[in-house]
């Protein structure tokens, strides 16, 4: 694997999409430990008996600030369509755990009890998501004129 300055200086590495696609997996794995913070917030409420469940709904609820630099970054680092796809699913089960499953605890309590089999899902779609864009963060990108270069007939 090249080192950061060897793939900056290579010409067949977008620049900006090498940039983008580091700073994505750093905020990929950054969503992950987040999510191992919250289910630490909510063992030391739950069984270590501290006032944390108000920190885990504040924290939890704040946890789709990563979501959205990373949707932007999926794009500018020209990802394949399938780390974009789960990037959006991301999202939209980030969405379904925090705004949905967290306010129907009152009213549907045994749709509620999703909320914890959501988390594991959501865990596992943000470890699964921080591993592909580890795999494509040194893969090279081929710039436009890079591209138009190798489609060019040779002239022999």
């Amino acid at each position: 694997m090249p080192t950061e300055a060897q793939a900056s200086a290579d010409p067949e590495i977008g620049g900006m999409a090498y940039g983008a696609r580091v700073a994505y997996l750093v905020v990929a794995w950054l969503f992950v430990a987040a999510l191992l913070a919250q289910v630490y917030l909510i063992g030391l409420a739950f069984l270590a008996a501290r006032p944390t469940l108000e920190a885990h709904v504040g924290f939890g609820h704040s946890l789709g600030i990563l979501l959205l630099p990373m949707l932007i970054l999926t794009y500018v680092a020209r990802h394949p369509r399938s780390l974009k796809v789960r990037t959006w699913l991301l999202l939209g089960l980030y969405i379904l755990q925090s705004e949905v499953f967290a306010v129907i605890r009152g009213s549907l309590p045994v749709m509620a009890a999703l909320h914890p089999v959501l988390a594991l899902a959501l865990f596992w779609l943000a470890v699964t998501v921080a591993l592909q864009a580890r795999a494509y963060a040194h893969r090279r990108v081929p710039t436009p004129a890079i591209a138009a270069r190798s489609t060019e007939p040779t002239r022999g």
